[in-house]
């Protein structure tokens, strides 16, 4: 079982998903602020405990969706929230491999989130925008030689404080702990 913090209607709480894989449902549970509301089963049958879970906003409404890795066919599939119990479901396009690592960010400044899968077999971060309703390329950056994708770390943020900017960077900490600005 995995525990994912989501703040289902913008209210500004972290609300809690709870997926079961025993049966592929995910539960939620609605932060009051000083504890929380179950509200039962939030979609059952979708995912699997081989794949992984991701939240973030991908149409931009200020409500965080949650996104499925599925590694047997190299797809996210994303349902997305908008209050209600109400789901639409997205596939990414088979694309990269199952061995590699997601991060979530706005790396293009639209207010949606986007994914960036890290290819250890090619050193490549490869970005992929959402566009509310479904995915497009976004860029591939090729990373140092030295970079290690198995030790390292990848972060997604804005991490410039040089400038000020509306996207996010990515930021990767190497395992002796030098941190790097990839884009």
């Amino acid at each position: 079982s995995k525990m994912y913090p989501e703040d289902n209607f913008s209210w500004g709480l972290g609300d809690l998903l709870f997926f079961e894989p025993a049966d592929n449902t995910i539960y939620r549970a609605f932060s009051t602020g000083s504890s929380f509301i179950s509200d039962n089963v939030w979609l059952s049958g979708w995912g699997h405990s081989n794949g992984n879970f991701y939240t973030g906003d991908f149409d931009g409404d200020y409500i965080n969706d949650v996104a499925f890795f599925e590694p047997s066919n190299n797809t996210m599939n994303v349902s997305l929230s908008n209050g209600t119990i109400a789901f639409t479901c997205w596939n990414l396009p088979p694309w990269g491999n199952s061995n590699g690592k997601f991060i979530i960010g706005d790396f293009n400044g639209d207010r949606k989130d986007d994914f960036c899968f890290l290819d250890p077999n090619n050193k490549t971060l490869n970005v992929v925008y959402s566009k509310g309703t479904g995915w497009e390329f976004g860029f591939t950056w090729n990373a140092p030689s030295s970079w290690d994708f198995e030790k390292g770390q990848f972060l997604a943020g804005e991490f410039s404080w040089t400038q000020i900017k509306d996207f996010d960077d990515v930021l990767y900490i190497s395992p002796n702990g030098e941190s790097y600005i990839a884009f």
